[in-house]
């Protein structure tokens, strides 16, 4: 039986729940200092822009890039014999888990240190996978694809390397098969 990952409403808002919250405490704050005048206007609009350009707008940026690398992709994996189908656009490919010889893990510096849950900024929340399979075609999995969940399939430890880092933008599209795509 076949388990599919593809991006939905569910998947964003898994990546995006720290985001939206900072988001929501910006404005909170904005509306209530409207009604209380605790603070300047002008000083209030200054921390609220501070904040967002420190916490908010790295996790857009890298919301909106994994969105256009995966927006169409559907991975599904077959648990009963390792078997996983990636499509991306109008290609298809299907390769088994012995075909992979390499996974890389792209993930915040919290996250690569095993702080599990101590988010502090929402690009925390966010991490990509790309697989090397054995005829060199790189698949690029974000967490969108993925549900915000980490890739759990049962890959060798040998295959693994996690490195830190989130902005997948120089690494380039989500199927990268070397014989058609020489960057």
């Amino acid at each position: 039986m076949y388990k599919e990952y593809k991006i939905s409403f569910e998947s964003e808002s898994n990546n995006a729940h720290l985001l939206i919250t900072y988001l929501a405490i910006c404005v909170g704050a904005v509306i209530l200092d409207l009604e209380t005048h605790y603070i300047e206007p002008k000083d209030m609009y200054l921390l609220c822009a501070f904040l967002f350009f420190l916490f908010c707008l790295p996790a857009i940026l890298v919301h909106i890039d994994y969105y256009l690398v995966n927006k169409r992709d559907i991975l599904r994996w077959n648990s009963t014999d390792n078997r996983f189908i990636f499509k991306h656009g109008d290609e298809i490919r299907e390769f088994s888990l012995n075909e992979i010889r390499a996974v890389t893990y792209f993930k915040s510096i919290p996250t690569a240190r095993g702080y599990r849950r101590l988010y502090i900024e929402p690009v925390d929340e966010y991490n990509h996978a790309i697989l090397t399979l054995n005829d060199g075609t790189k698949i690029t999995i974000t967490s969108l694809l993925m549900n915000g969940q980490n890739i759990n399939f049962p890959i060798a430890p040998e295959k693994i390397e996690i490195r830190q880092g989130l902005f997948r933008w120089v690494i380039g599209p989500s199927l990268k098969k070397s014989k058609l795509i020489n960057e």
